[in-house]
């Protein structure tokens, strides 16, 4: 429960409040939590664009790297 309070985790021992406006916030007396405390995890699409970010450079990378040997 401490370890899930900390992370501000939902799991089958620990629940989650959903508010969204300060007027639901302050009807319950609870205080929103820090944007920054939050962990964020990267989306699938995200991690395909770094993989194709990555395979582009790599490509680019090797591409001219073929062309310099091929002139010296």
């Amino acid at each position: 429960m401490a370890l899930a309070a900390k992370y501000q985790l939902v799991t089958p021992v620990s629940g989650a409040v959903v508010l969204e406006t300060k007027q639901q916030y302050d009807e319950s007396r609870l205080t929103p939590v820090s944007q920054a405390t939050v962990p964020t995890v990267p989306e699938p699409h995200e991690w395909a664009l770094i993989l194709i970010a990555c395979a582009v450079l790599i490509w680019l990378v090797w591409g001219n790297r073929q062309r310099v040997l091929a002139v010296a």
